[in-house]
């Protein structure tokens, strides 16, 4: 058993995981958001149940993780590619974080202007930034995926 939490093997499982934890949960939870994107109570239901889902999702992960893995140790390697690793998973939230202000911008202007559509609703920004954390992390473990393998 993997009780040290290092080493390639634990972390690509890892990595995977929480890939296929984010596509499984948060993927229906946009779809329902979707639906009806003016729903405060849905939003709320949908986020925090995808995010409920991450967890336990990924304490079942570790547990396969650390019990398929061998035995290795961290070292210099595995922290390099976990801060190598951030950076995408960073200008992913920092466009993000650009696009939602200037469409936030565009939706006071929009509502404003009479202009009533979806995306001119409060909870639009929200929705945006939430699904772009979520981008952003698949972008993280993607990365740790390539380089690990990359690195092989």
């Amino acid at each position: 058993m993997n009780s040290s939490g290092g080493g390639a093997d634990f972390q690509e499982r890892l990595a995977r995981g929480t890939i296929v934890a984010l596509l499984a949960t948060f993927g229906p939870a946009t779809a329902w958001v979707l639906l009806d994107p003016t729903s405060p109570m849905r939003a709320a239901v949908a986020w925090i149940g995808a995010t409920v889902g991450v967890i336990a999702i990924s304490i079942g992960t570790s547990i396969y993780a650390s019990i398929r893995s061998p035995e290795e140790r961290d070292d210099e390697r595995d922290h390099l590619i976990q801060l190598r690793a951030a950076a995408p998973s960073g200008v992913v939230l920092g466009i993000a974080a650009v696009v939602a202000a200037v469409g936030i911008i565009a939706q006071q202007f929009a509502v404003n202007a009479g202009i009533d559509a979806w995306w001119t609703h409060r909870l639009f920004p929200a929705h945006l930034l939430m699904v772009s954390l979520v981008v952003a992390e698949m972008v993280q473990m993607g990365s740790v995926i390539a380089s690990y393998k990359v690195g092989r």
